[in-house]
């Protein structure tokens, strides 16, 4: 067990957490994340999307001696748990923290209020001492929600919301923030965190998600070495705020979709947020237009639905993207990709990638569908069987320390090639005809073999640069011969 106190640390028994791995434990979760609040009203008026929810990544921690289950955030700051005091329909069947059972408890002067896209949750805030697996935090602050409002708590069994991004982002004022006071305790080289999830659709009872502080997830990686490295921006606040870093590109079957000038002050390249609290992937409306229309035609492939706003694709679609991050490129699966199907016959799918302008903390959100584990587990005789698995990447989120600022390192884990396989054979086979845009994609990738056409004009082509390179050479040899002639001529006289 490894105690502190506002940072200082001081040890109690064995410090064994640098090898401790909590597994998350998935819960369905209906609420869409960080999407706009007119989209996001869409998501939770419509049945057919609640009807195949999402699930969130919890992890348990104890107050005092009280256990509640909140859910990992690396899009916001802040710790809050449901308090006895909540009387919001949405709270009411949950675990919640009391006060009055607790002898460490110390009330706080200061109220709490935090405010998502959709959603909303009220309080105050107090200390406690606070247990997350081998760490011991003494005096922790913490916010207890006195009320909550749009956040689809009730769907997902969950208490509150434990969140890793940086302390600027934070509401509350008082104290440290959890990953702030655990990594004051640790050596340097150990002052990160990796999260592993695993797909929306795995059986609770195969889940291979899990977060690791100071060391990695063995059953992952056993060493750094083969991580991208990414530099966090700071850029848009006084200091850093959020787990972004610069998004160079995104590419849909090869063909680069133009994007837009960042909206972030001062940041010359679109800045993308790594966010476990956003499901989809969340973009500009113009570069998430440029994206789908590029996908296939508009009506028979893909479409936007006029009510929800939101971009559906035919089922069978399969789509080939990847995301530059720094100088990395890093390909998704297409089950991520082509997400969920919102009709009955399974005709339709929601696409992964939706619009939103209205972030603040980036230009993109990069929702679990970028980091999470891909795993089907179709139904053979009435039984669960594991199929594939494929995980975009595995993420490490290092602090600062006296060597280096923070950073994101990010390990490639899908084979694109086995990943474009496995869907289409889960999938019905693609017949739909390609677009001018799909057409001059295909033709840019290497292993499409080119039209006869195209044969025959580079072949002409080929032809013609030839025969006019053998012409010049004859005359240029000609034209010496004919000289040297002359000289002979004249020598001879």
């Amino acid at each position: 067990m490894v105690a502190f106190s506002y940072g200082l640390c001081f040890t109690l028994g064995f410090l064994y957490a640098s090898a401790f791995v909590f597994p998350l434990t998935q819960v369905p979760w209906t609420h869409p994340g960080r999407l706009s609040r007119d989209l996001a009203q869409h998501f939770l008026s419509d049945t057919s999307v609640l009807s195949h929810s999402d699930t969130a990544y919890t992890v348990p921690i104890k107050f005092g001696a009280q256990e509640l289950s909140v859910m990992l955030d690396t899009g916001s700051s802040d710790l809050w748990v449901l308090s006895t005091n909540c009387s919001s329909t949405d709270c009411l069947s949950l675990p919640k923290y009391s006060p009055s059972l607790s002898s460490s408890y110390v009330t706080l002067n200061e109220a709490f209020s935090l405010s998502y896209l959709l959603g909303s949750v009220t309080g105050s805030v107090g200390e406690d001492t606070l247990t997350l697996g081998p760490y011991q935090i003494l005096q922790q602050a913490f916010a207890l929600a006195n009320a909550t409002n749009g956040l689809g708590l009730a769907s997902s069994g969950m208490s509150g919301i434990l969140g890793l991004a940086f302390p600027l982002a934070a509401s509350i004022t008082s104290g440290q923030t959890v990953l702030q006071n655990i990594f004051s305790a640790l050596p340097e080289s150990n002052r990160f965190f990796a999260v592993k999830l695993s797909k929306h659709n795995a059986p609770q009872n195969a889940s291979t998600s899990s977060f690791t502080i100071g060391s990695l997830d063995h059953d992952i990686a056993n060493d750094t070495s083969q991580f991208h490295n990414i530099p966090v921006s700071r850029v848009g606040g006084d200091n850093y705020n959020y787990w972004k870093v610069p998004l160079n590109s995104v590419t849909v079957n090869s063909t680069s979709i133009p994007l837009p000038t960042s909206l972030v002050a001062g940041s010359e390249t679109p800045l993308a947020v790594l966010d476990t609290g956003t499901t989809l992937i969340l973009g500009p409306h113009s570069a998430v237009d440029a994206f789908w229309s590029s996908v296939g035609q508009l009506g028979k492939v893909v479409r936007k639905n006029n009510e929800t706003g939101r971009w559906e694709v035919r089922c069978e679609r399969a789509i080939q993207v990847s995301l530059t991050l720094g100088m990395e490129s890093f390909p998704l699966d297409p089950a991520e990709v082509n997400w969920k199907p919102i009709d009955m016959d399974g005709s339709w799918c929601l696409g992964g990638i939706q619009a939103n302008d209205e972030v603040e903390s980036g230009d993109w959100l990069l929702g679990s569908t970028f980091l999470r584990v891909s795993v089907v587990f179709p139904h053979i005789n009435h039984r669960p069987s594991l199929i594939y698995s494929n995980q975009n990447v595995y993420v490490l989120h290092y602090g600062a320390n006296s060597t280096h600022e923070p950073h994101i390192g990010l390990l490639p884990m899908i084979n694109a090639t086995e990943a474009l396989y496995q869907f289409r054979s889960l999938r019905a086979n693609d017949n739909l005809p390609p677009t001018t845009d799909d057409l001059r994609a295909s033709l840019s990738t290497p292993h499409h073999p080119p039209q006869p056409w195209i044969i025959y004009l580079l072949t002409s082509i080929s032809s013609f640069f030839t025969g006019a390179a053998l012409m010049t050479t004859f005359s240029m040899v000609n034209d010496m011969f004919i000289k040297r002639s002359r000289k002979r001529r004249r020598d001879r006289q």
